[in-house]
């Protein structure tokens, strides 16, 4: 697995997820997910080599991993 994330493919897959979603929880998790890519413009995502998280490289630099 490669430590970038094309955003853009992960973009596609949440509009995917959101047209297809019935919960309304669900549905409001993913409207929110989207519009961290309209309000932040992310680059791009990393993942954490040891625990495989993804986020923003600054977050996934100081996050609380399980080393």
């Amino acid at each position: 697995m490669t430590d970038c994330v094309d955003t853009e493919a992960l973009q596609h897959q949440l509009v995917q997820a959101y047209t297809r979603a019935v919960h309304p929880d669900v549905i409001a998790h993913l409207r929110a997910a989207l519009e961290e890519f309209d309000d932040e413009q992310l680059d791009e995502l990393v993942e954490c080599p040891t625990c495989g998280r993804l986020g923003m490289a600054e977050r996934i630099q100081v996050h609380d991993c399980q080393r």
